[in-house]
Order: C-alpha cells, then structure tokens, then sequence
C-alpha cells in the first residue's frame, strides 16, 4: 500500500520494544486490509465474529498510534518526530475505519479528555509535511453545533482550514466569547482551547507573510507562544486559576464574582465597557441588587485595573458631562462626553387623539345615562356601546416635541372609523371616559400588519400582553404560518418541559401551523418559547405583531417598524393608584422603532392612559398631553443616573443594618485591612459617584459620615478570628460569614451528603430552623414575585421565610425529580394556574437559579476549609454537583451527566426519562470522583445499552 519513499519514512520512526520496524508498513498494511475485510463482513451472517475481530485489531493499532503520538509530542526536537509523527497519523486513519465500520463515528471533538482521531490524524500528517494526507483527514472533522462549545467548534474549523490551505480564512477567524457560566474545570479547558486557537490563526497568518518579521515590527507572535502557555497551564491543578479570554463579556454579577475568585486575572485589563451604563441608576431600591452590583463592578475593576481605559455607553445618559468628570477622578486620565444629537434610526413619534367634539358629546351622554341610572356601580352595557369615536394620531414633524407650534405638528386619521371606547367609574361614583387603550392598540396593531408592517406593542402586564396575543386573530385575518423544522423543535421542546403543549403560550393547530398573526413576550416565557417567539417575529412570512412587557424594550434588537405603547402609566401599590411612567422608560420603549442595519426608519405610537382630545379649529388640546410632551420634548437622554449606594448609606447611617439592601450592601463592602483599619472601604466608597458628588458641593462630612456608619457596620459583622478562612467565600458569594458557618456545620455530618436528595433535604431542613436566612440567600424580589398579595403584608423576613418555605420546598422536590412544569404546577396552593402553570414558570425561571447558588455554597466552605487546613482532601461528588443538580433539575450527579451528555436538542423532561432507562446500567463509582468520570460512567452504561439494541434487532 505504501510507495517505497513512504516506506522507508515509516521505518525510520522511533524504534519500540516488540515492534519490527521494517515490518510496520507491512502491518499497517495489514490492518488497513483487515478492517475493509471486517467492513464487508459484517453485512453478513458473520457479523458478531468480524467484529470481536475487528476489536483485537483496532486495539492494537490504537497502542500503535498512542505511543508514536506521545514520542512527537514529548521530544519535539528528535530527528525522527517526523516519521512517528506519519506513523501515528497512519494509525489513527485506521482506527476511524474501524470506528465507521462499527458504526461509532461520532462528530469531532476536542476537549480536556481527548482528541478525535481524525483531527489528531490532520495535525500529525501537518507534523509529518504528509500535506495531502493532512488535506484529506481534514475533511472528516466536523463540530456538532449542539454538543460542542463556540471555542471547540472556532478551533476544530480553525484545523481544518490550516490542512485545507485556506490560510487567509484560518488567521481571520474570530475568538469566540468564552461562557463563563460553565463550571470551573470545563471553563479551565475553555481557556486552553482558546489559547490553542490562537496558535493555530498565528500558524496561517504566519505562513502568509513573505518576510518572518519580529513582531515589534509588523511580525506576527509565533504560535509557539500560545502552545507553551497550554503546555504550561495544562499542569497541575486549574481549579483556582482564572484565563481571561481576549474580550470577555459578563454581567456585573458574574464580574464580581470573578473578581473575587482571582482578582489577579484582571490587572492586564485594557478597556472596559459598560453597555447600557444606565443600568448604574437605583431602581427600587428593596428589591434590586442590579445597579448595586454594576456600581461595585465599576470600582473595583477600575482599581484592579488602573491602566485600563473606561468606555461608558448608554443612548439614555442625560448628565454624560458629570458622569465623564467623575470617570476622570477614578482613571487620573482625561475623558470625554459624547453627546450626539444624531441617530442610526428616525423616528416619527406620535399620539393617539380623539376629536374633541366627539368627546363632548359621549362625555355628555355619559353623564346623562349617569343620572338616569343613579342606583348602578358602572355603565349600561348599551351605553357603552355607543362610546365610540374615530381615533387619529398628532404626530409631530421634528425629532423632539419641544415646541407648542402647531406647524410642526401633523393631524391625521389612524383608521376610516369609529371603534369604541371604554369607561370608568371615579372613587366619587362619576363615569368617564377610558381609551380602551389595550384594545385600541391591538386594532392600530393589526392596520399595521395588514400593510406588512412588522409591529410591536408594550402592554404594561404579562396578563395583558397575553390577552392581547391570544385574541389578535380577531382582528386580523393572519396568514397560516408554518413552522420551519428549527421552530418546531423549539416547540416540541417547550411542550416537553411543560407537560403538554396546551400549557405553551403559543397555540398551534392540530397541522402544527400557526394561525394567530401575533405572539407575546415576556419574562414567563421559556427560553425555548422566548427563542419561538423571536423567531417568528424576525422571518419574513412569519408573524407581524409582538405584544410585549418593557423585558423587550431593555435592548432587544428585534426588526420593528411600527411601535405601539399602550398607556403611559401603570398602578403603583405603594399610592394605590396610576402613576405616570418615567421619560426613560417610555423613551427606551419608542426607541425599540426602526434598528440599525434594519430599518432606518421607525414609526411610534402612544395610546394615551387617559383620552386626550383635539380641536382642530382652535388648536386646542388635552392637557394630559402637555404631561407626555415634557417627555417627548427630551432627546433619548433623559436619565440623570444616580449613584445607587446614596440612599442605601443613608440608611447605614441610620441604623438599617441588618435586613434588606442596606445590609446587602455592607456584605458586599472590602473587609478591614490587616490593621484593623478601614483603608480597603475607605478606597472603594471614596472613589464612588456618590462621593464625588458629596465633593463637588463641598460636602465632605456627607463622606466621612457614610464611611464610618459604614465601616462599624462592616466591623460589627467581623468574623470571630476562627472564622476569618471564610471571609473570602463571603466575599465571593455576598453571604455572611454567620451564615457560612452554619451552612457548613450543617454538612459536618457526612450522612448528610450521601446523596443529592438527603442534601437538598439538609439544606431545607436548616431554611426551616432559620426561615429567615432565605431572604438573605435569593433574591428577595423573586420570593415576593411567587406570592403577591398576601406575602407582601408581611413585616419580616422571619414571616416571609415562613410563608415562602412550605411552597418552595415541594416545589423543588418536584422540579429535580424530573417532572414537567404541569406537575410542579400541582405543588402550588390550590393547584396554582392549570392553563399556562404561571407559578411553576416563575419558580423555574427565577427561583431555581438563586437555590442552585444556594446548593453551591456548601462545596465552596468545604474547599475553603481544606485550603485552610493545607490539606488537598476530597469533596464528595454529591456536594461538587449539587448546584448544578439543582439548577438543571436532576436528582443526582449521574442524572446530571446524562442531562449534560443529552445536549440541548433533549429537553430536561426526556433527559430524565433517558437516565430512568439506563440508571440500572451505570457501573458503580466514587463518593469522591469528579464529573468527568461520573459522565464516563454515564457513557459506558450508553454504549452498553446501545450495543445490547443492536444484539436485539
């Protein structure tokens, strides 16, 4: 089979005990020949015995290739790497003829366990200068998109290309963002593959270059670089170590938490970007840790990484100029305001008005059917029917409604008739007139889908946005749309997680095609569902209409050209009573018209929450809109941002130290220096926004003041020096050394992690004693979102812990084991909501992600002490899992893996029912193995499953 050149290459490879090297051509030869034979075999009545056969050989072809590919990876300076480096490669294209001729095949890979033999066969025959062979070997490495991560698949192409000769596409092929949800080791190997990807674009690069320059002058760093910096990361233990990426994107969360963990890894830093910085200014400030958090990220990494430039971005930042000079104070360098009047997009911004004679005469009838019907709480059902009035639209003809001159504004009709109005009933007992502004906006909605205008509308309300889509098809007689193979799967999915597609938002016939015209989006839909939804909006020939909640206004890019805000309030329970929304909120919404490198043209309409009239003769208008044009008047930046720890030090201040955000922030504040001096908060608190506003009007006590409350409230939560090895897991996680303690003292018994669900049980046990410490351990506002109503009666946390528990706990029993969202559903009291399973979808959505933090905690102490102690022992495998137990919903590390292996084309309901059939077959490991041999148990008990179907069939 081999020319006499090759020959002689191959028998010059490095000489091994047992091997005959002048006989290895020959036997590669021979093996070659006996797998086509086995091939041909096993179509017959031989099969089973071909393919014991066949196995004697590959084994032995694969010590071949083994041992040749350790000699020219570990003595790359041996003159015959060259021939083992042909050999090995050789070996390797013949164990993937035996992998097709048994039917493994599966796609490439390269991961912290292995590489796929084809793509050690590419890279060797690169070795070997054998570039044909590389070329050919190339072709069968293929990623799967499902399976595999951006960087794996970035890399894997980035090979294949280099053996192509398709230099110039190899070197431009760009560094995929690393995901930094994934768990430590496979984040560890993220990092390296990324390194590994680097070399090989250095490789192409490289080679195109006529002249091998420095690359101090116009040269390229040599691959060699990257792959020492592999070599050199690959031994010993990753688990502490954090590789950043070259461009790594994140939340502030995340971000902190990585600062955290390796503070060290961010100092080579050379530019941060904050998007949408607005996201810097309070909200309320009980329930979000948002901006909080996003200020904190802010100092620190400009403190840890002094040199780094600092790009703040938002299209809603009004005070840029003070922003810029406060950025100044914490770089020492110069910035710059950037305050364009310019925009990618235009946008005709109008609202919608009635005619005010038209008005008159149904606010007289009103009042008439009023006093003629004295003893009825709302209006005749036949009165209502005749409040009815042609709607227009007032747009106006600038960028901004800044003026009152009525030339540049423009009257003209929405739709050629009347559609009705609604009414209300005062506190006083008088009827009014309401805009029916939901039903108004669905009926300008369907206008514009009827042109083929792709429209969105911003409901204030889940309820809403989903009525809303439900009855469009009423409004419009939409075309059939049917679902392309990618959103039926997203379907299938969805309607697996859930139990049943009737509990989807989406309601397809029994063809499987889609009917309605409009979708809905919000934050209850599944990411499936989310991903459906979106899908559908953006295709053409799919749907035309989107009702949504402002989740979609918050930088969504989704291709609209009409859209529609229906009302201009929403109730405030704290008032008990409709408050005006603000200008940043309404503006961000309008700004969703018309996108860059889509449109550039968008058209928005406000359907007022009250009816505004118009007379036309004597230019006379509503004075509810006189409220939305000093809104509209303002250019998209219309938020000053504000510095969120202002008011929460306030309260330090006071007194409020031991609950909510006040106390939140103390947690999250830099613990006394080694002196016992409060320099780490000083730094950090002085170089914040707020205290260099506090400078700027020369009010220094403000700062000294919030310093020291803050610094004794710090100091009061100061650890006994036994419990000072917990300070950096408090610093980590933003949990209370107290409360680390008793998290850990709780798994001090080992009969408490024998398995995932006696865990679970412990931890739940431990909330019950101290029902309190769940408010300190999720998220308070995703506990109050569950229950409304009657929770958010409750004084304490102690109450609310009490009340929240005996939901939670059933709840998530039902959610690891498996089970879909209609049974989870079930656990609710009284059953919760049987249609859409609203509970369920808010349990999963927002709770399970603060209780898989919850579930990580106790691995994190435990590593913690043993650094503590110097000792390198193991944690058991039920405790390193259990949050990713609890977060995919799996009752154990085993199911876990099967849900991992599963992929995200299985849904979490199938990968349940996918362990259930082979959990008897998955042989036996250690308490104390890690994941990967947990998922290699997994796979044998797969293999022999698959093996023991084909001996069936």
């Amino acid at each position: 089979m081999f020319d006499p050149i090759t020959s002689a290459l191959i028998a010059s490879s490095p000489p091994l005990a047992g091997l005959d090297l002048d006989a290895l051509p020959k036997k590669l030869t021979e093996a070659f020949t006996d797998i086509v034979a086995a091939r041909i075999r096993l179509r017959g009545v031989q099969g089973e015995a071909a393919s014991a056969e066949l196995a004697t050989v590959l084994a032995e072809v694969r010590r071949l290739a083994a041992a040749h590919e350790a000699f020219v990876a570990l003595l790359p300076e041996r003159e015959n790497r060259r021939a083992a480096a042909f050999v090995a490669a050789s070996a390797h294209q013949v164990c993937l003829l035996g992998e097709e001729s048994k039917g493994e095949r599966i796609a490439s890979y390269v991961d912290g366990a292995g590489v796929a033999s084809e793509v050690s066969a590419t890279l060797l025959f690169l070795v070997a200068e054998a570039h044909a062979d590389a070329a050919e070997s190339a072709k069968r490495i293929r990623a799967d998109r499902d399976e595999s991560t951006p960087v794996e698949r970035a890399l894997l192409l980035a090979i294949k290309l280099l053996a192509s000769g398709r230099l110039r596409d190899a070197s431009r092929l760009p560094a995929p963002a690393i995901d930094l949800e994934l768990e430590s080791p496979e984040l560890a190997v993220e990092a390296l593959l990324l390194e590994l990807l680097k070399g090989v674009r250095s490789i192409a690069a490289r080679l195109m270059l006529r002249v091998d320059a420095a690359p101090g002058v116009g040269g390229i760093a040599p691959a060699t670089e990257f792959f020492q910096r592999v070599k050199d990361l690959s031994v010993g233990r990753l688990d502490d170590i954090l590789v950043l990426p070259e461009a790594i994107v994140t939340t502030p969360e995340r971000c902190l938490m990585l600062m955290s963990m390796q503070p060290e890894a961010f100092a080579d830093l050379g530019l941060i970007v904050f998007d949408e910085c607005h996201l810097l200014h309070p909200r309320d400030a009980e329930r979000s840790r948002r901006s909080v958090d996003a200020m904190l990220a802010v100092l620190n990494l400009t403190q840890l990484a002094p040199a780094a430039d600092l790009l703040l971005l938002s299209a809603m930042m009004k005070n840029a100029e003070e922003i810029a000079e406060w950025a100044s104070e914490l770089t020492g360098r110069q910035c710059l305001a950037l305050n364009l009047a310019w925009k990618p997009t235009r946008q005709v911004r109008g609202s919608v008005v009635y005619p005010a004679k038209r008005i008159t005469e149904l606010n007289g009838k009103l009042k008439a059917a009023r006093d003629a019907n004295p003893n009825h709480q709302n209006a005749p059902v036949a009165v209502k029917r005749e409040m009815k009035a042609q709607p227009f639209g007032f747009f106006g003809l600038l960028q901004t409604w800044a003026t009152k001159n009525r030339g540049d504004y423009t009257l003209l009709p929405l739709l050629p008739e009347e559609h009705s109005l609604s009414t209300g009933r005062s506190k006083g007992g008088r009827w009014y007139l309401t805009p029916n502004g939901n039903q108004t906006s669905a009926t300008l909605a369907a206008a514009a889908a009827s042109s083929g205008l792709k429209t969105l509308v911003f409901v204030q309300t889940i309820p809403l946005a989903e009525a809303s889509a439900r009855d469009f098809h009423r409004q419009l007689d939409a075309p059939t749309v049917t679902l392309s193979d990618s959103e039926a799967e997203l379907y299938r999915l969805a309607a697996e997680e859930m139990g049943n597609a009737s509990h989807c938002y989406l309601r397809l016939r029994a063809d499987g095609a889609f009917v309605g015209g409009a979708a809905s989006h919000h934050s209850l839909l599944l990411r499936e569902e989310r991903q459906l939804h979106e899908a559908l909006f953006k295709r053409e020939g799919g749907i035309s209409v989107l009702f949504a909640t402002s989740t979609l206004a918050q930088g969504m890019n989704l291709p609209s050209q009409v859209v529609i805000i229906s009302g201009d309030s929403r109730f405030d329970p704290e008032v008990d009573k409709m408050a005006q929304l603000e200008a940043h909120e309404l503006l961000n919404a309008a700004g969703r018209a018309g996108r860059a490198g889509e449109g550039s043209q968008g058209f928005v309409m406000v359907v007022p929450s009250r009816v505004v009239e118009f007379d036309d003769q004597s230019n006379l208008i509503n004075a509810h809109w006189i409220t939305l044009q000093s809104i509209f008047s303002q250019s998209d930046q219309c938020l000053v941002i504000d510095d969120p720890t202002t008011a929460l030090l306030d309260k330090i201040h006071e007194g409020t130290v031991d609950h909510g955000m006040p106390a939140y922030l103390v947690s999250r504040l830099p613990l006394p220096a080694d002196d016992g001096g409060d320099a780490p908060l000083r730094t950090l608190l002085s170089r914040s926004f707020a205290a260099f506003r506090a400078r700027k009007r020369g009010d220094v006590e403000w700062i000294e003041s919030r310093i020291a409350s803050a610094f004794a409230a710090k100091k009061k939560l100061e650890p006994p020096e036994a419990d000072h090895w917990l300070d950096r897991v408090s610093g980590l996680t933003g949990v209370s050394v107290e409360t680390l303690r008793e998290i850990g003292a709780v798994f001090d018994d080992p009969q408490r992690s024998v398995d995932t669900t006696v865990a679970v049980d412990a931890l739940v046990a431990w909330l019950n004693e101290k029902p309190a410490k769940l408010l300190e351990l999720v998220r308070p506002e995703n506990v109050q979102g569950l229950f409304g109503g009657a929770y958010e009666k409750l004084a304490t946390d102690d109450q609310r812990g009490r009340y929240a528990l005996p939901v939670i706990e059933p709840m998530l029993k039902r959610w690891m084991a498996g089970e879909p969202l209609k049974k989870i559903e079930e656990a609710y009291p009284g059953g919760g909501d049987r249609e859409k399973c609203e509970y369920s979808r808010h349990f999963v959505l927002r709770l399970v992600p603060d209780l898989a933090f919850l579930a990580g905690l106790p691995a994190r102490i435990l590593h913690a002490r043993n650094a503590k102690d110097g000792i390198e022992a193991p944690i058991r495998s039920v405790l390193t899992t259990l949050s990713g137990s609890v977060r995919e919903g799996c009752s154990g590390a085993e199911c876990l893996a099967v849900r991992k292996n599963a992929g995200s084309s299985v849904s979490r309901v199938a990968a349940r029912g996918l362990y259930d059939q082979i959990a008897q077959a998955i042989p036996a490991g250690t308490e104390n193995e890690d994941f990967e041999a947990t998922t290699d148990r997994v796979r044998s008990a797969w293999a022999l499953l698959a093996f023991d179907d084909l001996d069936e069939s």
